[in-house]
């Protein structure tokens, strides 16, 4: 190939540093041999030594392109026409306007936000300062700290079993509750000790320790009694055909499937000041009575039922079963739920053994000076036919006490006189006794 162009040559000395080799008149890159070994471009710099050995040019062979191929032409990049650079110019112009426009609106309404904002904090904190908006602030705030507690508690401390145990021992809690609020009742039953079902008539006697008659009571349909006496010692006899006291079936036992603070014949001590003895008196069946069975099948009772020993054995089931539940989950994991959740088993567990006694008796004022009306008798009417059903003498203390059937009433009080005589002095509006079948009253005559 003949030379042309930039690297056309005569000799080695016409080429440059890169095309170092003349070749057929043609400046050719000469890979690195010998002398002409490089690393880099200013390696290649070709000097004559009169010393150096001839270098043999090295023959490269022309490249013929092949026939009738086309020749393309060198291209050149079209160039612009006139007056197209002030187009552009313009155009960036333009352009940086719109993005100067832009930002001052942007920061325009940062700046009018801001001032919005400003305001609306100052509305806030005023109408938080105030009363009703400190109140639904700290209820807010409050209902919101324990809500993230108890879901933070649940997620990090609570295993799927621990919550199941958790409303287990709530349930077992819950139905405790419920069973000691069936069991404790403000009058004593005298009942089956076999059937647990109310005995009536018994005969109920209150003696002192020398066997002096104290005070005596017929049981209802429902066997209840109950005795408001002053502070002394006493013992309760009971008399019922067919059956025996003091029961052997239950002898020793605290309480039963339905009843609590059983009674077996031993001494009962009142404390200063007096309250009511209403122990629950179970009595074995000597031979087949049929006038309980024909008041169970009759379903005479008002305040027995045999759904009432099924609900009792399943809230003594969840309590067990919860308390138990209770020690474990404890001991395992002795987290502060747990210590309160064993707390108040063992507080139940107290209530069922001690019982509660709720208030079972009423009383009787002066409006005048305050002072209690003592002996005083209240006579308990029905409204509609004017029949007096039953009639009670208050104590010393003005306190009294009375059962009466299911049912409304109203109540005649009758004040002793110096003289010994009695005057009716109060009438009282309608009584619902419907519910409970014990009117409990404070009265101010």
């Amino acid at each position: 190939m003949s030379g042309f162009g930039l690297n056309q040559c005569a000799t080695d000395v016409d080429c440059g540093p890169t095309y170092n080799i003349c070749s057929s008149m043609q400046c050719v890159i000469a890979q690195g041999i010998g002398a002409d070994q490089c690393q880099k471009n200013e390696d290649c710099v070709f000097e004559i030594s009169p010393e150096s050995p001839p270098v043999l040019p090295l023959e490269i062979p022309p490249v013929i392109p092949p026939e009738n191929s086309p020749v393309i032409p060198p291209t050149t990049p079209p160039a612009l026409p006139p007056g197209n650079t002030g187009i552009i110019n313009t155009s960036v112009k333009a352009i940086e306007n719109i993005t100067q426009t832009v930002n001052k609106q942007i920061q325009q309404t940062i700046q009018a936000s801001a001032e919005t904002a400003k305001v609306v904090t100052k509305n806030i904190q005023k109408a938080i300062e105030t009363k009703q908006g400190s109140l639904i602030t700290k209820t807010v705030s409050t209902v919101g700290a324990v809500a993230a507690t108890a879901e933070v508690a649940i997620a990090i401390v609570f295993s799927p079993m621990e919550i199941f145990l958790f409303i287990f021992r709530l349930s077992g809690i819950l139905l405790t509750s419920l069973g000691l609020k069936r069991r404790i009742k403000p009058w004593g039953v005298v009942y089956d000790s076999v059937t647990k079902q109310p005995l009536d008539p018994a005969y109920v006697v209150l003696n002192d320790p020398q066997g002096k008659v104290i005070s005596s009571a017929i049981t209802d349909i429902d066997g209840r009694y109950g005795f408001l006496e002053p502070s002394g010692t006493y013992q309760i006899s009971v008399n019922k055909t067919n059956y025996v006291f003091p029961s052997q079936k239950l002898a020793g036992k605290i309480n039963d499937e339905l009843y609590n603070d059983l009674y077996f014949g031993e001494n009962i001590d009142i404390e200063q000041g007096g309250e009511t003895i209403t122990k629950n008196i179970p009595m074995d069946p000597l031979r087949f009575d049929w006038n309980e069975f024909a008041k169970r099948d009759k379903k005479l009772m008002n305040f027995y039922s045999r759904a009432d020993i099924a609900l009792r054995r399943i809230f003594d089931l969840f309590f067990i079963v919860g308390f138990v539940v209770a020690i474990i989950a404890y001991f395992a994991a002795p987290y502060p739920y747990n210590l309160i959740i064993l707390t108040v088993y063992l507080i139940l567990l107290l209530l069922r053994t001690i019982g509660v006694k709720p208030k079972a008796y009423g009383r009787i004022f002066s409006s005048a000076n305050g002072n209690p009306v003592s002996f005083a008798i209240l006579r308990i009417v029905m409204p509609d036919s004017n029949v007096e059903v039953a009639h009670k003498v208050a104590d010393k203390y003005g306190r009294y006490y009375c059962l009466v059937p299911k049912g409304k009433y109203f109540i005649k009080i009758e004040k002793k006189n110096d003289d010994g005589s009695y005057s009716l002095v109060y009438t009282s509006s309608v009584i619902d006794a419907s519910k409970k079948g014990i009117i409990k009253n404070t009265f101010r005559i």
